[in-house]
Parts: structure tokens; C-alpha cells; sequence
């Protein structure tokens, strides 16, 4: 039987496989919701070594770092400047992601961080 957080630990996230696209800063535990949901919480920024393109980015450094199925159009991607902040919490053996951007290489995450901490959640 799994234990509560275990599907967190197991995401597949840029933080579980760091390489030349994704240097990880932070992985540490966390709660939120007055302690309801734990988990996990990481930065991550594009390597400043990372020089390919996207189709999407005007010529400009970019990786994926969302994909959806085409159902969802879902498409995430990390530029140069942007550093994100994911919050991946234990929710009822699922994970919850709080995905916090920042488009100033993570200056404002401080501030971020504590508008998150005051976020309440249901059974």
C-alpha cells in the first residue's frame, strides 16, 4: 500500500531528472492549506548553456517543460528570464501542482510563496 505522498515523490518532474535544460535550486517538503496537503516544492530555470529553440519562441532559448495530449492544448514552456516554482502536493493519493511562475529569474518567488501559503483547501 502506498503512503500518503508517495505518488508526489514518484512525478515525473524536471526536478527528478535534472540535466543540462533544467538546473534544480530547491526541493524541499512542504505544506500548505493549514497543513491539509504536503508534498513536495522546486524551482526551476532553463540553464543559461541552453541555446536551442522552439518553434513557438521567436528565436529565443525555450524547452518544454509542460506537454499535454492534444485534447488538452496544454503547453507550458521555460525561457530564459522565467524561473517556476512547483508546489506538488498529496491530494487524496493523487498530486495537486501549483505551478508559480516568475519572469524575473525567481526575484518575486519570496513574495509568491507567502500568497500560496494562505491558500485553503476541501475535503
Amino acid at each position: 500500500m502506498e503512503h500518503p505522498g508517495q505518488r508526489v515523490r514518484q512525478t515525473h518532474t524536471p526536478s527528478n531528472h535534472p540535466g543540462p535544460r533544467f538546473p534544480v535550486h530547491r526541493r524541499t517538503s512542504r505544506s500548505i492549506g493549514g497543513s491539509k496537503l504536503s508534498g513536495l516544492v522546486t524551482d526551476v530555470h532553463l540553464s543559461p548553456s541552453w541555446t536551442h529553440e522552439c518553434k513557438f519562441s521567436n528565436g529565443k532559448p525555450t524547452v518544454p517543460l509542460i506537454l499535454g495530449t492534444e485534447l488538452t492544448s496544454l503547453s507550458h514552456g521555460m525561457g530564459p528570464s522565467r524561473t517556476t516554482r512547483f508546489y506538488l502536493l498529496n491530494f487524496h493519493g493523487e498530486t495537486l501542482s501549483i505551478e508559480v511562475p516568475d519572469f524575473s529569474m525567481g526575484k518575486h518567488l519570496a513574495e509568491y510563496d507567502r500568497v500560496v501559503k494562505t491558500f485553503r483547501f476541501g475535503k
